[in-house]
């Protein structure tokens, strides 16, 4: 018996009340009150419809979502992303930033008041 998993894309659409989620080769529907059980929901039907166990069936759900949503939903992950970075640029200033203060000879308790942290914080930053 082949462990092959056969890979299907879906789309699903809300209708008010549930997601209607529907494959177009091979042509099977089903419906999920939540976008986190539609992958399971369609791998289910699909796997009755095809006759082969749900294991080898691998989902991507592609929801259908208006075209304002999804330019807002790609900019909120272009700006998680852009942050992301921001916040680790900013450690690794953090931490330069502690040990020129360190060795300019200030005391841990200054760069922590300088730099708004504890001065534990700040042990913390120039040894690692």
């Amino acid at each position: 018996m082949s462990t092959t998993r056969q890979r299907y894309v879906s789309s699903a659409q809300w209708n008010g009340q549930y997601w209607s989620i529907s494959c177009a080769a091979p042509p099977v529907v089903s419906t999920a009150r939540s976008l986190a059980r539609c992958a399971e929901r369609q791998r289910h039907a699909l796997s009755a419809s095809l006759g082969i166990p749900a294991e080898q069936v691998r989902m991507e759900i592609r929801p259908v979502l208006p075209e304002a949503a999804l330019e807002r939903l790609n900019r909120s992950k272009e700006l998680r992303a852009a942050a992301a970075w921001a916040n680790h640029a900013s450690a690794i200033e953090v931490r330069a930033a502690a040990r020129a203060l360190v060795d300019h000879g200030l005391s841990l308790r200054d760069i922590g008041w300088l730099l708004g942290v504890s001065f534990q914080r700040v042990h913390q930053l120039i040894n690692s």
